[in-house]
């Protein structure tokens, strides 16, 4: 594994915190992951993680599924049906199932199974269509579990009984279609609203009605994601009509442009937005078509902007955002035409820690996993190994280190990438080749090795 990629997976739920290769922008680190870390390929056109805690990037050159240490590719093999049609990859989406739902360009869609580890392949899902490529624009599912998707010929639906796509219809037989609809979204009260050229609009999944909300229709664009926030407000990222935050009980709307002019233009495409939370305040974040990833402060319209050029240690590289994906432990993963990006809450923490005075200069480079202890409700406890020192903990308010010896075959033969507390008075550590247990009120350490 590259030592440049050293990553913390906690067991199943992979709370993925790099440990090297970091980069500060606007005082925030960015980790970066291209092909030479594992990336089946540099042009990672979407991002997102599962339920499992899998990170899922779709390429230009397969499926990749990354667990915090190792990318797992996925290709197409023409001798078996239970690959991927092909290679090329756009949308990834994962239902509440665990199935990963994934668009193949000029060849269809794909679902894999988690459990069987197999994929089912949809090369024409709308019969009498004539298109392999028409379905999955967009993905989104209501409070009952039913998977929608958009198409060129409309609104489509997965029935899971019969494995079959088809168009939704209403009573009168007619289906719902939008022109260049690229977003369905689902709000906290389960209303379904679309996205599409000259506005969003509000979907009547039983009359099959369109009500355009007023407001969005001023823009003139098309819209390329929407979240809501803890007030219900939308945020609506559009081509050419900025960063939208819309309020759907007032019907009004503020727009938000980046500082540069350039973002003021009707060629700036806002592709994607979520929603990222700091000590219980929420920020817009949203990534571009340019080498900037943005997050807006909602309170004060405040922008601040991100440059994923720094990410790439190269200047004569350029480098576009495609999508964000922001994860439950509010992990930032950004989806670019050069590799995958990484803006990690508990690393910028992690830069706060005073350097042990028996540590070398460049320990930074060398934490292979870092943990930030709940048993501490002050958050000011970290405990962090490094294979030359062992085990540290780290006092963020009095500037205090203990270091811990774990033993000599602990931090040379394990290789350890998990630290997690098992209760009151015990950490267990995980490695490579066994884990460790650790007693931080007697002190005692006991190793466990894999046979």
């Amino acid at each position: 594994m590259p030592m440049h990629t050293l990553l913390v997976r906690f067991f199943l739920s992979v709370l993925l915190l790099t440990a090297t290769r970091g980069v500060y922008s606007q005082n925030v680190v960015i980790d970066y992951y291209n092909s030479t870390d594992g990336l089946s390929n540099n042009y990672v056109f979407d991002v997102l993680r599962d339920q499992n805690g899998f990170v899922w990037c779709s390429t230009h050159g397969g499926l990749n599924r990354f667990d915090g240490v190792t990318f797992t590719h996925f290709f197409n093999d023409p001798k078996s049906e239970n690959s991927p049609l092909a290679n090329r990859g756009s949308r990834v989406y994962a239902d509440r199932n665990g199935n990963i739902w994934w668009v193949t360009l000029a060849s269809g869609l794909n679902r894999y199974n988690p459990v069987t580890h197999t994929f089912k392949r949809f090369p024409n899902p709308i019969p009498g269509s004539g298109s392999n490529d028409k379905v999955g624009y967009a993905f989104a599912e209501n409070k009952n579990g039913t998977l929608f998707m958009l198409s060129e010929q409309g609104l489509c639906y997965y029935n899971p009984i019969e494995e079959k796509i088809s168009l939704y219809r209403v009573a009168n037989n007619d289906s719902i279609w939008l022109p260049r609809a690229n977003v369905i979204f689902f709000d906290s009260h389960d209303q379904m609203y679309i996205a599409a050229q000259g506005g969003v609009y509000f979907i009547d999944l039983n009359t099959g009605s369109k009500q355009l909300l007023p407001g969005t229709e001023l823009f003139d664009a098309d819209s390329y994601g929407i979240v809501e926030d803890s007030r219900g407000h939308f945020f609506i990222a559009t081509w050419g009509g900025g960063m939208l935050d819309y309020n759907p009980v007032t019907k009004t709307y503020t727009r938000y442009f980046g500082q540069h002019e350039s973002f003021k233009s009707n060629l700036t495409i806002y592709l994607d937005v979520d929603i990222v939370e700091r000590n219980g305040q929420e920020f817009i974040i949203y990534c571009t078509n340019t080498y900037l990833l943005q997050e807006l402060d909602p309170r004060t319209g405040n922008i601040i902007s991100y440059d994923l050029r720094e990410a790439l240690n190269d200047d004569d590289q350029s480098v576009i955002c495609t999508s964000v994906e922001v994860d439950q432990q509010n992990n930032i993963w950004i989806s670019t035409s050069q590799g995958l990006m990484l803006i990690n809450p508990l690393r910028q923490l992690f830069k706060q820690v005073p350097v042990a005075e028996f540590i070398r200069e460049d320990w930074y480079t060398s934490v292979s996993a870092l943990y930030q202890d709940p048993a501490d409700k002050t958050g000011n406890t970290l405990w962090y190994v490094m294979p030359q020192y062992g085990l540290i903990k780290s006092d963020l308010t009095t500037g205090e280190h203990k270091q811990i010896r774990l033993g000599a075959i602990s931090t040379k033969d394990v290789f350890i990438s998990q630290i997690i507390r098992q209760n009151d008075s015990t950490l267990l550590m995980a490695g490579n080749s066994g884990f460790i247990r650790y007693n931080d009120i007697t002190g005692q350490v006991t190793q466990y090795l894999y046979n």
